[in-house]
């Protein structure tokens, strides 16, 4: 597997795209166009080693991605006992706070270079830097002969790095081999499958619809904190704040989660299952509930401060319940979600997450806590998506749906910017995973998704935040087989060059931005069958 990370990425983006211009790619990774270069003769390298045929790129305008590669990643799995990456500084550090959560044994620096393949001095190094990482957690490294490497702090303090580590694992291209990896170097079971089926099976007994992107996370975190339940280190809580938790409609979920882990069931655990759980599904509608009075509010000063007015203000203050219900469990127990978008959403939506984060003072005040950027960053796009609504969508010629795990804020996203990107399109539905079925290619003109489906019918890859690029490839990707027409790009080195024969180009990245929103289409003779894109 490919070491090193900016290559991985790279592949990864190009699989799930299946073919890219030059430009595109430059534009997406903000790279240049000798580094792009570079990390695609890296990915050869890899490829032909490996026996498989190459990326052309060489004097090419658009890269296409051998099938043979495709079907490879699409398989691969990975196995935990090969290393085929190599650990970065800040992954050491994760690796090394996870392996002594799950440990089971006194730890020397001997199982650390081990796990790190590094030198002890390294170790030493990465031992520091894990302290200051590990400061605001409150929870420290420390070292005994008796006990080796161990963590002090809280067990509930302990608990909360995992979640960031674990979370920020599974965002990498080859995050689950080397969590994989770090499992089966502490003995831990690296099979996830057991608590896979469990949170399913509970979920549909107790009609529970789960966040599916901190699903996966969720998941995880089972496998690495019930072995320490086992154990006997558990979490301790106030007796006034277990008594409200005995009354929460989640506890029936908990208790059954746990009796399918066969995890002790320790009053306090079974508060914090529930803690984990009330983080991860989705709020229902409760008028009532002094949150659903707060988001209410929001919605108004929003209005008040944004000037503008929502015609349907009751279903905004629904939605935007939905959302905070589970965000405001995760901020008060501190359980970390990572936003990908919110260096985006800064960047792009300036003055609008200004408003919301001077709006968010009342959830401060109730939390006794500054919400975390990632928190406003969703409830940003939340705004966003819900202030123009498509007109005379009854009207459009081809209906379409968006698989979309992620919540509330970014499914809105993705609708509205694919019905800003397609006049001809009505976005009908936005649906989680679970509610995929093949039967929606047969209901639906278009399926548009955030994520790999797994299914050979024809669908299309669409983010909550596109680059011009992004919606370049998609414009492109939809109008020709869905529509019979076919997109020409004059962003190309050659047009470029001529017009650099009669013109000075004072701002040239400023061209080449403006040249993106311009595109050629003809129309394509070829036969455009329903699954295949």
């Amino acid at each position: 597997m490919i070491t090193e990370k900016r290559p991985a990425h790279l592949l990864q983006y190009l699989v799930r795209v299946k073919e890219a211009t030059i430009y595109q790619l430059i534009d997406h990774f903000q790279l240049t166009k000798r580094q792009i270069y570079y990390d695609l003769e890296k990915i050869n390298h890899w490829l032909a080693g490996n026996e498989l045929p190459e990326i052309d790129y060489k004097r090419k305008n658009r890269l296409v991605i051998p099938e043979e590669v495709l079907q490879l990643t699409r398989n691969s799995t990975g196995t935990a006992g090969n290393r085929f990456f190599i650990f970065t500084q800040e992954e050491r550090v994760q690796a090394l706070y996870i392996f002594l959560f799950i440990r089971r044994e006194p730890i020397s620096s001997v199982h650390l270079t081990q796990l790190l393949q590094v030198s002890k001095n390294t170790v030493m190094n990465d031992v520091k830097k894990a302290n200051e990482a590990l400061r605001p957690f409150l929870v420290s490294v420390h070292y005994t002969r008796q006990q080796g490497y161990h963590l002090i702090g809280s067990e509930f303090d302990k608990r909360v790095p995992v979640m960031h580590y674990l979370s920020s694992f599974l965002q990498k291209p080859y995050g689950r081999e080397m969590l994989q990896y770090i499992f089966k170097t502490s003995g831990a079971d690296c099979c996830g499958k057991d608590a896979e089926k469990a949170v399913e099976r509970i979920s549909k007994e107790c009609n529970l619809q789960f966040v599916e992107e901190r699903l996966n996370e969720f998941i995880h975190f089972l496998i690495l904190y019930s072995r320490r339940v086992a154990e006997g280190k558990i979490v301790r809580f106030h007796q006034k704040e277990m008594e409200a938790f005995k009354q929460n409609p989640l506890k029936h979920a908990a208790e059954k989660l746990m009796d399918e882990l066969h995890m002790p069931k320790h009053e306090t655990e079974l508060c914090y299952v529930m803690i984990q759980l009330l983080g991860l599904s989705f709020g229902s509608h409760s008028a009532d509930d002094p949150l659903f009075q707060l988001c209410e509010q929001l919605v108004l000063n929003f209005e008040s401060r944004a000037c503008v007015t929502f015609s349907r203000r009751d279903e905004v203050a629904e939605s935007l319940y939905r959302h905070m219900k589970p965000a405001y469990f995760r901020m008060k127990y501190r359980i970390p979600i990572h936003n990908p978008l919110l260096t985006k959403i800064k960047k792009e939506h300036k003055e609008l997450y200004t408003i919301v984060q001077k709006l968010m003072q009342p959830f401060e005040s109730l939390l006794n806590i500054l919400i975390p950027e990632e928190e406003i960053g969703f409830i940003t796009i939340h705004f966003w998506a819900m202030l123009e609504e498509p007109s005379q969508m009854k009207s459009f010629k081809k209906t379409a749906v968006v698989i979309c795990p992620s919540g509330v804020s970014s499914s809105l996203m993705v609708k509205h910017q694919l019905e800003s990107l397609f006049s001809e399109i009505c976005v009908e539905k936005t649906l989680s995973l679970q509610e995929f079925t093949p039967e929606l290619f047969d209901q639906y003109d278009a399926v548009f998704s955030t994520i790999e489906l797994k299914t050979e019918r024809c669908y299309y890859m669409a983010g909550p935040l596109m680059t011009p690029a992004e919606k370049s490839r998609l414009v492109n990707e939809v109008y020709r087989h869905l529509f019979g027409v076919k997109q020409r790009e004059i962003l190309t080195d050659e047009f470029l060059q001529l017009l650099k024969k009669y013109v000075h180009i004072i701002d040239e990245k400023g061209l080449r931005e403006s040249l993106k929103q311009i595109a050629f289409f003809e129309k394509v003779t070829e036969s455009r069958g329903n699954d295949q894109c």
